[in-house]
């Protein structure tokens, strides 16, 4: 078709598949087995608290609203990492109507969820991208980037196929604790391979791939101890903290609020970028 560059080399149940079956995506393909088998009734994630996701998701399509606002013309939307799909629903359930939806993920246990919800996906690394130079206006990347092995091929990947003044919207996990990776039990080889914060963010896409800085927004604030703000050596301290918070939540919930984004950083972190016109031979 005329927005792939190159012929897929197989096809599973009427999706496109343009990557070989090799470590990195048979560890995926567990991850998301494991995922797709635990997904119930009430929830469609049950290892994150339904209102972090749904935070984390309503964050991000937001700033998608935001970038079609005005649009006359069909947009082109390419969600990289698109998983169940869930993100395209949002897009799709929202009141723009010229809109031409793309995805493409290496799992394909989550690729059949969201190919059964009428969405154009492909299987594919983001290093085989398959898609026409230049083709999209947006592009989002949500919970990807600290997964994949080569972050600046995969970025400039990315960017090939995003049109000169198109629109980048990111998200990460912000200031992770990576720790858990390491653990023995840890049931993947390979899950979060880096951190980010907003600074390293804005310095990788800004300076690295000249790319415009538009915005950022942070994802859900809660209670953990990982990004605590305030860290006083002190021994009981974290213990005093989540005391005194479920004393002050139980008293006044807005209140409980509003110290909790005082004293933690965002789970997550959104920024919007902007592809500038003369970006093009950079990422080719």
């Amino acid at each position: 078709m005329h927005y792939y560059t190159k012929s897929p080399i197989g096809e599973f149940q009427g999706i496109p598949v343009f990557s070989q079956n090799d470590e990195y995506v048979e560890n995926y393909a567990k991850i998301s087995s494991d995922h797709v088998a635990a997904i119930t009734k009430e929830s469609d994630n049950p290892w994150i608290e339904p209102e972090v996701w749904e935070e984390m998701e309503v964050g991000t399509l937001r700033h998608v609203l935001n970038c079609l606002r005005g649009s006359t013309n069909t947009v082109r939307i390419l969600d990289v990492g698109v998983g169940l799909g869930r993100l395209l629903e949002r897009i799709r359930s929202s009141e723009y109507r010229n809109l031409d939806l793309y995805g493409m993920d290496i799992s394909l246990p989550y690729l059949r969820i969201a190919h059964s919800k009428g969405f154009n996906v492909v299987m594919s690394k983001i290093e085989d991208m398959p898609y026409a130079v230049e083709y999209f206006d947006i592009i989002t990347c949500t919970d990807v980037l600290e997964h994949v092995t080569d972050l600046n091929l995969c970025i400039t990947k990315i960017l090939s196929c995003l049109k000169p003044g198109g629109i980048l919207i990111v998200r990460v996990p912000n200031r992770e604790d990576l720790s858990a990776y390491l653990k023995p039990d840890y049931p993947y080889h390979l899950a979060h391979l880096r951190g980010f914060d907003e600074y390293s963010l804005e310095l990788l896409f800004t300076r690295l791939f000249n790319l415009e800085f538009l915005e950022k927004s942070p994802g859900l604030v809660m209670e953990n101890t990982p990004l605590i703000k305030y860290r006083i050596p002190i021994k009981g301290y974290n213990f005093f903290v989540r005391v005194s918070l479920r004393i002050i939540r139980h008293l006044n919930k807005k209140l409980y609020r509003r110290i909790v984004e005082i004293l933690y950083h965002p789970t997550a972190i959104n920024v919007v970028l902007k592809k500038h016109l003369s970006i093009s031979k950079l990422c080719l």
